[in-house]
C-alpha cells in the first residue's frame, strides 16, 4: 500500500521571521535583508519536511504575511490593512486583530502570485521531490520510490 502525504496549509512561521517582517515594514532593515531571514525559514521548512519524509514539499508559506498574502502583494488596488478586523489569539491566549485587506481600486497584476516561491523551491527540491507547486502545475502526483 502506498500512502501519500503532502503539507496543507501554513507551518508555523518562526519568531525571527516575524520579527524580521515588522522590521522590515518599520524601516529597520533593507528588503534584501528580508529577503535573506525569508530564505532561511524556507529552507528550514523544507529539511523540516524532509526530516519527516514528506513526499510533496511546500515553502511552508513562510514568505506570505498571512494566507492570503501572495494575492495581495501582487495586485495593485488593495489596501492591505483597509478592512474589517478579525479577532484571533495568540500563543499566550492574547487576543490579536487581524486587519483585512479591502479594494481601494481598480486591481491590476504587478508580478506573479507564486512564481518567485515556486523558482526557489524547485531549485532547493528536485530532482529529489516534487515540490507542491509542481504537482498543482502538473496536475500528477509523483511517488517515491
Amino acid at each position: 500500500m502506498i500512502l501519500h502525504s503532502e503539507v496543507v496549509g501554513s507551518l508555523l512561521r518562526p519568531t525571527y521571521l516575524l520579527e524580521a517582517r515588522k522590521q522590515l515594514e518599520g524601516g529597520q532593515i533593507s528588503a534584501a535583508a528580508f529577503k535573506a531571514i525569508e530564505d532561511r525559514a524556507v529552507n528550514e521548512a523544507i529539511a523540516l519536511q524532509e526530516a519527516a519524509n514528506i513526499d510533496v514539499l511546500t515553502d511552508g508559506e513562510m514568505r506570505r504575511y498571512a494566507f492570503y498574502g501572495h494575492l495581495i502583494e501582487a495586485l495593485d488596488g488593495f489596501d492591505k490593512y483597509g478592512g474589517w478586523a478579525i479577532p484571533f489569539r495568540d500563543e499566550a491566549g492574547k487576543e490579536l486583530l487581524l486587519k483585512r485587506p479591502v479594494v481601494v481600486e481598480k486591481l491590476q497584476w504587478k508580478r506573479s502570485m507564486c512564481s518567485e516561491e515556486w523558482v526557489y523551491l524547485r531549485a532547493r527540491t528536485l530532482p529529489r521531490r516534487q515540490s507542491h507547486h509542481d504537482q498543482r502545475t502538473t496536475g500528477r502526483s509523483l511517488l517515491r520510490s
